[in-house]
């Protein structure tokens, strides 16, 4: 890997990776200005999807597949969109460099840096697994919720998007003890899907997007268990609850 590199040739598509430094605590102001890049450019660019990290520092990694033309322009327009973003709004990182204490030091808060991540293997796959991550970026973007913390829009929208899955696949979610987490559950089953949901849940392939899902979000089955332990899956094929998520 060279780091500042900002084009990659793997498998027939040239790549862009691109990192921006950001507290998470400012996440959505980062997140509000990903989703209108992608809505302003959406017709140069062939893919563009997101990943959550803190490797070297809290950051968001951006992947593009830009369209051929003018690619030169496009990413000079790119670096001059995200260095006004964080000229404009800078966020306010409240940890302090761990000088002496880690063998590669954090990247400056406020910063971007083009090829400093590895490209999630899925998206080489198919083009169902790009458009997937992609759909599911513009959903991460709209879900997230600038009055709560990171670790709590995460696992919140880790959750929705399982039972939206489930529900998806007409597969059943175990019944749980706790009420209120049962009436979370109901509550996001019966959540109405709108047009952007409408087109993530087009895609069929139940393990793969789990995984998708898991690694934008950073988050782990074993951080997701440690808050609600007994949910778990079991198959069905004509389950449909109605209210009902408890013992």
């Amino acid at each position: 890997m060279t780091i500042g590199q900002k084009n990659l040739y793997i498998n027939g598509i040239t790549w862009h990776c691109l990192s921006v430094f950001y507290a998470r605590k400012n996440n959505a102001d980062l997140l509000n200005a990903i989703n209108n890049f992608h809505e302003t450019c959406k017709n140069d660019l062939m893919h563009l999807s997101f990943y959550f990290s803190d490797t070297q520092g809290e950051r968001i990694n951006i992947v593009l597949i830009l369209k051929k033309n003018n690619s030169e322009s496009i990413i000079t327009c790119i670096e001059q969109y995200f260095e006004q973003f964080l000229k404009e709004k800078p966020s306010e990182n409240l940890y302090p460099i761990p000088y002496g204490s880690v063998l590669w030091l954090p990247y400056p808060n406020n910063s971007m840096v083009w090829n400093a991540f590895s490209i999630p293997h899925f998206l080489f796959k198919s083009q169902e697994n790009r458009d997937f991550a992609r759909a599911t970026s513009c959903l991460i973007a709209n879900l997230y919720d600038e009055e709560c913390s990171f670790e709590e829009n995460t696992i919140t929208i880790a959750m929705f998007l399982f039972v939206k899955l489930c529900k998806q696949q007409d597969m059943a979610l175990s019944k749980v003890t706790d009420s209120e987490t049962a009436k979370t559950l109901q509550t996001y089953w019966d959540y109405e899907e709108e047009s952007l949901l409408i087109e993530w849940m087009k895609y069929p392939h139940f393990n793969t997007a789990i995984s998708i899902i898991y690694t934008q979000l950073d988050v782990s089955m074993e951080n997701l268990n440690y808050y609600l332990p007994n949910l778990l899956f079991k198959q069905s094929g004509n389950y449909t609850p109605s209210g009902d998520f408890t013992q």
